[in-house]
């Protein structure tokens, strides 16, 4: 639903973070899924949203401390010059996490950037989110 949703903003970009959970102290995670199989993911929902999809993993220490003006303007703005952001109903961005949805709008809204929130979604009654799929 996301890429979806930013296939109509433009270009759609999916940025990930590596070594957030080293940082963070998570301990070793799995990944979701295999890099070859996001690759594969990723180039059918290209082919079946008739856009290019393009990934950029940034180096999560290198942006932890952003307040989240600065990850707005830094991160979206000038690294990949984006028109938008398309973001789930519990995203949070910045520092110590200050930054939630409602920041977001306020900061997209004052530097002329589209915000799309998607609402969670649940399948036969529970939450769909990266924690419940680890």
């Amino acid at each position: 639903e996301l890429l979806k949703r930013a296939s109509k903003l433009g270009t759609p970009v999916l940025l990930t973070f590596n070594n957030i959970g080293k940082v963070l102290g998570w301990g070793n995670r799995k990944p979701m899924i295999t890099s070859q199989g996001r690759d594969q993911v990723l180039q059918d929902w290209s082919k079946k949203l008739g856009v290019s999809i393009l990934t950029q993993c940034v180096e999560f220490d290198d942006v932890r401390k952003y307040s989240p003006e600065e990850f707005i303007d830094l991160v979206v703005m000038n690294w990949f010059q984006g028109k938008g952001v398309v973001c789930g109903w519990n995203w949070r961005f910045g520092y110590k996490a200050a930054g939630n949805t409602e920041t977001l709008k306020t900061l997209a809204s004052e530097r002329g950037l589209d915000v799309d929130v998607v609402e969670s979604i649940t399948l036969e009654q529970h939450t769909i989110s990266s924690t419940a799929i680890r």
